[in-house]
């Protein structure tokens, strides 16, 4: 299968929690700004005013994460990975530079298609593929759960069950 084929199946998936790829393209126009050869350029969807969690969690510490917030993003994450692997795809580069906090309430995987177009996973089979991706999936979990430096451990949620919150950089744009 070629890069523009495998391309094509990311760009059938439809969610709102995956940043949606519209299209992909090689050019060999800006080869007299960096030589080359053709290069291959993504259009994603612009979701403005989206902040990376890596930028808001743990470079400007913008964002910090309580249990409840962690428990958002988790599960937001999950539904997106499970629509990933429901159409018999890898994410191929879960971490936090790839995840967008956007609008009031959704999380959303973004840099989709990006390995499985440049450089495709040819001697693993697709269900190790998606074995690593619950892995790096539970290592974000685990770092968004601890705290920054200068930051005190998050307190405990009020009640088990509760209901899950708006997360909390949700309440600066209301």
């Amino acid at each position: 299968v070629d890069a523009l084929a495998r391309a094509q199946s990311w760009m059938t998936l439809a969610h709102p929690n995956v940043v949606r790829l519209h299209s992909v393209f090689t050019s060999d126009e800006m080869t007299h700004v960096q030589p080359g050869g053709a290069h291959t350029y993504f259009v994603y969807a612009y979701h403005p005013k989206a902040e990376t969690l890596e930028h808001a969690h743990f470079v400007a510490r913008s964002v910090p994460l309580d249990e409840e917030a962690v428990w958002a993003v988790a599960l937001q994450l999950l539904q997106a990975m499970h629509a990933v692997h429901g159409m018999g795809m890898a994410v191929r580069g879960l971490e936090p530079s790839h995840v967008l906090l956007t609008d009031r309430h959704t999380v959303r995987l973004s840099c989709t298609a990006i390995l499985d177009v440049l450089r495709p996973e040819r001697h693993r089979p697709l269900q190790q593929l998606q074995a690593d991706d619950l892995q790096a999936l539970g290592s974000l979990y685990a770092a968004a759960g601890l705290p920054t430096p200068g930051q005190q451990r998050p307190p405990a949620p009020s009640a088990v069950g509760s209901r899950v919150p708006s997360p909390p950089w949700c309440a600066a744009q209301a």
